[in-house]
């Protein structure tokens, strides 16, 4: 039972590092590429043999709760509004 623990840590902490590593390089836009990653796992046309299933959907969660993604707007309706 602690090794599962251990794992579900593991495999937290690597989301989490992920998800700070794309905001970093990505900034606003990182939410969105996680998206992707998410979308391409799922359609099996990415393939990441050295993260666990489900993980890019894992960071792309963990993105939308560090960012707000969903209520981000978009350059086109800031521009507007100015």
């Amino acid at each position: 039972m602690m090794d599962f623990w251990r794992r579900c840590r593991e495999r937290q902490a690597l989301v989490e590092s992920d998800a700070a590593d794309l905001i970093a390089r990505y900034g606003e836009e990182a939410y969105d590429v996680a998206r992707t990653r998410a979308i391409d796992e799922i359609r099996k046309t990415t393939v990441d043999a050295n993260r666990p299933a489900r993980h890019w959907e894992r960071v792309y969660a963990e993105i939308r709760t560090r960012t707000n993604g969903g209520d981000r707007v978009d350059a086109a309706t800031r521009y507007l509004e100015s």
